[in-house]
């Protein structure tokens, strides 16, 4: 946030912060720092004089929501205060996502079973953005499965095991239990950054997720 200083009659002031304060309010107070920075733009005394120095406010909230900026000169706010803020979470950090509940210890072939993953970012807000760079693997007794997410289905020529998409790009494969069947292991968006695993196999024995 950027403050430009002015005195009753619209004339630039000398930046001074003695009195100037900045509060983020909303999931958390957050105060922010102020330093002065070079600011260009029109001033009010003349169409094509240029400020020189403005006051500017940086702060780091960490948790995301909804905020209100209040910033006040010697305890009134000044024009455009509060100003409404949004803060958005951050991209989904691997060692900070979880379980939600209890991991299925076991299962019976041929059901399908699941559990929950939540993901969080680096400030451990839950979070959406990732979603598409989420991969799970299903490893069978004997072999190692690959489904992809419902976003990018496998087509036919991948299940016949050609290795390559409709576009000629290598991608993974599923590959057929010695049944014929296919073990799966699907990824359902639940929103707010919740993912469903949906795990089914038909062949009995320890499997890894």
């Amino acid at each position: 946030m950027r403050v430009l200083l002015r005195d009753a009659y619209g004339n630039e002031c000398a930046p001074d912060t003695d009195g100037l304060s900045a509060v983020l309010r909303g999931a958390e107070d957050v105060r922010a720092r102020a330093s002065i920075e070079p600011a260009t733009g029109p001033a009010a005394s003349g169409a094509h004089e240029s400020l020189t120095l403005a006051i500017t406010f940086e702060a780091t909230p960490q948790v995301a929501g909804r905020y209100f900026a209040h910033v006040t000169l010697r305890g009134a706010h000044v024009m455009g205060s509060p100003l409404r803020l949004l803060v958005e979470a951050g991209e989904a950090e691997a060692a900070l996502c979880r379980l939600v509940g209890r991991a299925p210890g076991e299962a019976i072939a041929g059901v399908p079973e699941s559990f929950v993953l939540q993901l969080y970012d680096g400030a451990h807000n839950p979070t959406c953005k990732g979603l598409t760079e989420l991969g799970a693997r299903l490893l069978p007794p004997s072999r190692l499965v690959e489904m992809l997410s419902p976003t990018r289905p496998l087509n036919e020529a991948q299940l016949e095991g050609n290795g390559e998409s409709g576009n000629g790009e290598s991608e993974p494969l599923a590959v057929s239990a010695e049944d014929g069947s296919i073990p799966k292991c699907e990824l359902e968006d639940l929103g707010d950054g919740a993912v469903r695993v949906l795990i089914t196999s038909q062949r009995a024995g320890k499997h890894a997720v």
